[in-house]
């Protein structure tokens, strides 16, 4: 009918504001962008409107959602590599000794995490490596050794952990796990300090 033509007529000009709007915000507020991309993707598949107009949209919806994503994937990138030279900094402050207790604000990515602790571990191949960050009252732990090494990456965790109510597993070679409460990660960190001198000082 005449009115139903009218109405999405009007739904499919809405839309395109919104996603005009959304292409203005860009990837530098991601948080707002996503919940925005999400919506908008729904309201799409919902709306009743030409189905030109709306193929139409849907491509430029499909646009600003890779753009997001590679703007995402390039973001995490460079916080990664901030991480790891700001962790490899500290690491070269322990000079030679066999092992290396770092803390980062990574929060409670894993994936950054891992990729922070394997760039220590191939900057400092024979050293035994314990990462930690806290995030959100938690904290998260994960720690590699070299093979032959008389600290073994799983236990060295577990005394760790111990020492302030975490728990953890893994192998001889890394490790992981998570500390309940932030504030006693100074006791963990001084616990692996400990541990790992006795076996390596």
């Amino acid at each position: 009918t005449g009115e139903a033509a009218v109405a999405a007529r009007a739904e499919g000009a809405r839309l395109a504001r919104a996603l005009a709007a959304a292409e203005e915000v860009g990837a530098e507020a991601p948080l707002e962008l996503e919940a925005c991309l999400t919506s908008l993707r729904q309201e799409l598949d919902q709306a009743v409107m030409s189905a030109a107009v709306k193929m139409q949209l849907r491509r430029r919806h499909e646009v600003l959602a890779k753009r997001f994503a590679q703007a995402q994937k390039e973001a995490a990138k460079a916080r990664a590599n901030a991480l790891i030279a700001a962790a490899s900094l500290k690491l070269e402050g322990v000079g030679e000794q066999g092992w290396a207790v770092v803390e980062v604000e990574a929060g409670a990515d894993a994936k950054v995490l891992k990729s922070v602790l394997q760039a220590l571990g191939k900057a400092a191949p024979g050293k035994a490596i314990m990462l930690v960050s806290a995030a959100e009252g938690k904290a998260s732990c994960l720690t590699l050794a070299p093979k032959d090494c008389k600290v073994k990456a799983n236990e060295w965790l577990s005394a760790a952990l111990a020492a302030g109510g975490g728990r953890g597993g893994g192998k001889a070679d890394s490790a992981q796990g998570q500390l309940p409460d932030a504030s006693k990660l100074q006791e963990v960190k001084a616990k692996a300090e400990e541990y790992a001198k006795e076996l390596l000082a």
